[in-house]
């Protein structure tokens, strides 16, 4: 793979789909686990975890529901596809099939990241489907 070193670009140079593709920004896909802040969940589907990386630069895109929510509760995390350099990544979500709240992704520490809606807090909660974006940095 080549690096923006390597691919031929200049400062203040315009990236083209086709040199973004030399330096690794494809996206790929990944396989989240998915806890709560309390409790197990029985059913979890991912509708989309997509990852898109550029050197040490992770753009991560996750859509999730809580198809069984068993014990669980509180807030609803999940693995990361790459160890982040820092727990300090926040990213923007958003609940789309039942109450239709924003709110953040947290990294909870440098593996995890989790779904916090500014209103109502719980993301742990049977039927919501969580989706959103984060941005951070590999280790």
């Amino acid at each position: 793979m080549a690096t923006q070193y390597t691919a031929g670009l200049t400062q203040g140079q315009k990236l083209t789909a086709a040199t973004m593709n030399q330096i690794g920004a494809v996206w790929e896909t990944w396989t989240p686990t998915y806890s709560a802040s309390s409790g197990t969940f029985t059913t979890v589907t991912t509708n989309q975890a997509r990852y898109c990386r550029i050197q040490n630069l992770i753009i991560i895109r996750i859509d999730a529901t809580v198809t069984t929510v068993g014990t669980a509760s509180g807030f609803m995390a999940f693995t990361l596809p790459f160890t982040a350099q820092s727990a300090r990544a926040i990213g923007v979500m958003r609940e789309v099939a039942v109450i239709g709240h924003t709110g953040t992704i947290d990294c909870t520490n440098t593996t995890t990241g989790s779904f916090i809606l500014y209103a109502a807090g719980n993301t742990a909660v049977a039927g919501y489907r969580n989706t959103g974006t984060l941005v951070y940095e590999a280790a």
